[in-house]
């Protein structure tokens, strides 16, 4: 059988996708865990650490308690961006 004649394609996007995906699931992975633990050091504030940051204790509460895949969409988280 002659090799030289099966048409051999030098696109590797299909190959790449798959990576791209592993990484933005990597990513927001890492992400979540951040978060996970931004939350959990905002609900140990006290009164006057929330207040310096504009937070009631109520507010306070419920970010920390929010479930961990429930990520902010700000810009400024993006690590990307230099943010977060």
């Amino acid at each position: 059988m002659r090799t030289d004649c099966i048409p051999v394609s030098s696109d590797r996007r299909p190959a790449r996708r798959p990576k791209r995906l592993l990484l933005a699931a990597w990513r927001r992975f890492v992400r979540m865990l951040r978060v996970m633990e931004e939350r959990r050091l905002l609900a140990q504030l006290d009164e006057r650490a929330l207040r310096d940051i504009g937070l009631t204790r109520g507010r306070a509460r419920f970010e920390a308690g929010r479930p961990p895949w429930d990520l902010p969409e700000h810009a400024d988280d993006d690590p990307r961006r230099g943010g977060g």
